[in-house]
């Protein structure tokens, strides 16, 4: 596979998700796609032609959002097995852990939602979830953030 093979697939999503784009004018643009998911990233390395871009899209955007579920997890319920999940649990407050319940929770939601556009898929239906999704997870990328500011100051104050 060569560097050409690469840049034609991103050419290719890019031009399939400009159509796309025609067609639901509220979608993240595509420099808006690959700022928050890499998808750029993600189509040239793997040097994928999706048949179907919005799809391909909502999957990537899933797969995003969902890597944090576990980080997040460890913060509800610590594994009494490992020493450092179990500091990073003592380092927030019931009020902050209900936040993060929160995070989860619609991780979780919004999961459970794709899935259920797997089983009867549907571009218009999928275009509204990546509209809405994609739009809350910005928003909600402040919690993660202050979750990782706090966790590493923890941990910077015990070195």
């Amino acid at each position: 596979m060569s560097l050409q093979e690469t840049q034609e697939s991103v050419d290719y999503f890019i031009r399939e998700y400009a159509t796309l784009k025609e067609r639901y004018s509220r979608l993240p643009s595509v420099d808006e796609l690959d700022q928050e998911l890499n998808i750029l990233e993600v189509v040239g390395r793997t040097r994928l032609f999706p048949r179907h871009v919005v799809r391909f899209v909502r999957w990537q955007m899933m797969e995003v959002v969902n890597a944090w579920a576990g980080y997040l997890h460890g913060f509800i319920l610590p594994n009494p097995q490992n020493a450092a999940s179990m500091e990073e649990y003592n380092h927030f407050t019931d009020k902050e852990k209900q936040t993060i319940i929160e995070m989860l929770n619609w991780i979780m939601y919004s999961t459970r939602e794709m899935n259920l556009l797997q089983l009867d898929e549907d571009d218009d239906r999928t275009a509204q979830f990546i509209i809405t999704a994609f739009s809350e997870w910005k928003e909600r990328k402040k919690i993660l953030r202050s979750v990782i500011d706090k966790n590493t100051a923890s941990w910077k104050r015990q070195i």
